[in-house]
C-alpha cells in the first residue's frame, strides 16, 4: 500500500489510520477494534494485518473490555467506532476497566459534534467532552484537519495513557502545516481579543472575522490544557469560547476551570449548544443556523460581544 504524507486530499479518518496501519508494519502489538464500522485505510490493516484487527460487531461494551484486557498485556489498542456509541453506551466500561488501570486504550469516536445530524440524537456527540473530561486519567484530542489528526496518531501511539481522539469524518478545509504533533496553533494573531475554538467549527470561526481584529487559537488538546495558551492572552480583552459542543463541560469550562485554578482572569464568552437535549433532525448546517454556529450568526454574536 503506497500512503502519501499529503493530507490535504484525506479524510481525517484515514489520515489517522494511514499513520496506525504504517506504524503496525514494525510493532506486532498494535492493535485496532472496531464495531462493525469501516474506512479505506482499516480495509488494507484487515487485509495486510489480519491478527492486529478485531471487529467485535455490536457489542461496544464487550469492545472495551477486549481492549483492556489486551492492553494489561502490553499491546497498544485503538478504539474506532461512532462517538456516542463508544463514549456514553460504554462509559462504566471506560471508568473502571480502561482509567481506573490507567491503561494505553486510544478510543477514537467518529462523528463529534453533530456529523451525523440526520441519524437524529442517538448519533449526536454534543456531550462526549464533557463526559469524558470527568475522567482523571483521561486525555482528549479533537483535531481540526487532516493533518492535526494524522499527528494525533503519533502522540497516541507514543504514549501510556487512556486518550480519547473526537474525530470528524471527511474532509475539511487544510488549517495546518504540520510536521509534528503540537497541542494548539494560533492561526490568526492577535492583539485585544482572542478566539479559541477546536475541531472543524473552526472553519466557520475563520470565515465569520476575516475582517477583524481578532486572533484564532485552534486547540488541539483539550485535555491536558495547554497552559502556554494563558501566557500568550495574558492581556487580551475578551476570550471567546466557540465550540461544536454544549457549553456545559466543553473546552469552555475547561478553559474556565484551569484559569480559576491558576487565579486568572477573564472576560469569557462561550457560544456553542445549550445546555439540553437535542431531539431533532436536521442537517448539521440547519443545526449550526438553529443554534447560531453558523458564519452570519458567529460574525453578529462577535461583534455584538467586541462592540458591547
Amino acid at each position: 500500500m503506497n500512503i502519501s504524507n499529503d493530507t490535504s486530499n484525506k479524510d481525517m479518518r484515514d489520515a489517522f489510520f494511514d499513520e496506525i496501519y504504517l506504524s503496525s508494519m514494525d510493532n506486532k502489538n498494535i492493535v485496532v477494534i472496531t464495531n462493525d464500522m469501516d474506512i479505506f485505510s482499516l480495509r488494507e490493516l484487515k487485509t495486510q494485518r489480519p491478527n492486529q484487527f478485531i471487529n467485535v460487531g455490536v457489542a461496544e461494551q464487550n469492545m472495551i473490555n477486549i481492549a483492556s484486557g489486551l492492553a494489561s498485556m502490553g499491546m497498544k489498542v485503538i478504539i474506532y467506532g461512532i462517538a456516542p456509541f463508544v463514549v456514553y453506551r460504554c462509559y462504566e466500561q471506560i471508568k473502571f476497566n480502561i482509567c481506573s488501570m490507567n491503561l494505553p486504550v486510544t478510543i477514537v469516536g467518529i462523528g463529534s459534534g453533530l456529523s451525523f445530524a440526520f441519524d437524529g440524537p442517538t448519533h449526536h456527540a454534543i456531550q462526549d467532552i464533557s463526559v469524558m473530561s470527568a475522567l482523571p486519567e483521561m486525555q482528549i484530542l479533537n483535531p481540526s484537519d487532516s493533518a492535526s489528526a494524522k499527528y494525533c496518531s503519533d502522540l497516541v501511539l507514543n504514549s501510556e495513557s487512556p486518550f480519547y481522539v473526537r474525530m470528524d469524518k471527511g474532509i475539511h478545509p487544510k488549517i495546518h502545516d504540520l510536521n509534528k504533533y503540537e497541542p494548539f496553533k494560533i492561526i490568526k494573531q492577535f492583539n485585544n481579543n482572542v478566539i479559541l475554538s477546536s475541531g472543524t467549527i473552526i472553519n466557520n470561526v475563520i470565515d465569520s472575522v476575516k475582517d477583524k481584529d481578532i486572533g484564532i487559537i485552534d486547540v488541539i488538546s483539550l485535555k491536558p490544557f495547554p497552559e502556554q495558551i494563558f501566557d500568550i492572552i495574558k492581556d487580551v480583552e475578551n476570550v471567546i469560547i466557540i465550540e461544536e459542543h454544549s457549553v456545559t463541560g466543553g473546552l469552555g469550562s475547561i478553559f474556565s476551570d484551569q484559569a480559576n485554578i491558576l487565579n486568572l482572569n477573564f472576560n469569557i464568552h462561550l457560544i456553542g449548544f445549550e445546555n439540553k437535549q437535542i431531539l431533532e433532525y436536521g442537517s448539521r448546517e440547519w443545526f449550526y443556523n438553529k443554534s447560531g454556529l453558523d458564519v452570519k450568526s458567529l460574525t453578529k454574536s462577535i461583534d455584538n460581544i467586541l462592540n458591547g
